[in-house]
């Protein structure tokens, strides 16, 4: 998933967030605004990507939209921040 969405990066920090989908949850919305993020969804045991963030708000926020999620597969959504060199952000 790195992929350098300031030039050039400093650096990057990531963070995993763990989920079963249960009965009623078939999709995902993450939103994230005035963050220098990426996200990204991956099914855990397989480790396969499934949906990736875009830019939005003109490049000021990152949205992710996944379907068809399946119940009782855990899922691993992955935030990773970076921070422009000279920035001070990270």
């Amino acid at each position: 998933m790195s992929e350098t969405f300031y030039v050039p990066t400093s650096e990057f920090h990531s963070h995993e967030i763990s989920f079963t989908a249960k009965p009623g949850q078939d999709a995902l919305r993450v939103l994230l605004a005035k963050a220098n993020t990426k996200v990204s969804l991956i099914e855990t045991s397989s480790r396969s990507l499934l949906a990736q963030s875009r830019p939005v708000e003109a490049g000021k926020a990152q949205l992710l939209i996944a379907t068809k999620l399946k119940v009782s597969i855990a899922y691993t959504i992955i935030l990773e921040f970076s921070a422009a060199t000279g920035s001070g952000d990270g």
